[in-house]
């Protein structure tokens, strides 16, 4: 099973943690052109795992720091856990909090990208100052497009055309230039309409 970028495997009284970070990946039943991190194999198959972090959890650790209510694809995502677990986080960045794993498990650059943008909320905006409402919408609005990511995902299909302003030259509401800069403490390269998206300090 999953909770947010974590794959687990439940063995005994451990859990096998697999984070794939940035470049990681897996195989099942073939081989890549680089050593395994780790393979699991069963009498009916074989899964091989390339550039990932691996830990082994006990229970006490693993129900201590990983949550399926944060999961943001998970059928048991809280949104009024996520909306209370926000308010931790008021005097930061969105753009640094929506890549917080204890409050979105699972949102990576792309999603928090898209799911500002249709929120029309700047990345730079502090948490505190975000009307309630508008932050509400920014919430499901990132559910949703991650729902959407995880859909494409699993078809194999390209994301391109469902990105409204990831890696795009003009904003596709007012057709200004979209701004590209890494922004926030994480530093993380972010794009932006600041016509469209409006800025909360």
């Amino acid at each position: 099973f999953s909770i947010g970028k974590n794959l687990f495997f439940k063995i005994d009284n451990k859990y096998l943690r697999i984070h794939f970070m940035m470049y990681g990946s897996i195989r099942i039943n073939s081989f890549k052109n680089l050593k395994e991190r780790l393979s699991l194999i069963t009498n009916k198959g074989f899964l091989n795992f390339y550039n990932c972090y691996i830990k082994i959890l006990d229970i006490k650790d693993f129900k201590k720091n990983f949550e399926e209510e944060v999961d943001i694809v998970s059928e048991k995502w809280n949104l009024v856990k996520v909306l209370n677990l926000i308010q931790k986080f008021k005097d930061e960045y969105i753009c640094d909090v929506l890549l917080n794993q204890e409050v979105f498990a699972g949102v990576g650059n792309i999603i928090k990208n898209e799911a500002l943008f249709l929120a029309k909320v700047h990345p730079l905006s502090i948490v505190a100052k975000i009307p309630q409402n508008i932050l509400l919408d920014l919430v499901l609005e990132t559910r949703k497009f991650s729902l959407k990511f995880l859909e494409i995902r699993i078809k194999e299909n390209s994301l391109k055309e469902y990105l409204n302003i990831y890696r795009r030259k003009n904003c596709i509401r007012c057709n200004s230039k979209i701004k590209i800069k890494k922004l926030g403490l994480l530093n993380r390269i972010t794009f932006y309409c600041e016509k469209c998206q409006i800025l909360y300090t």
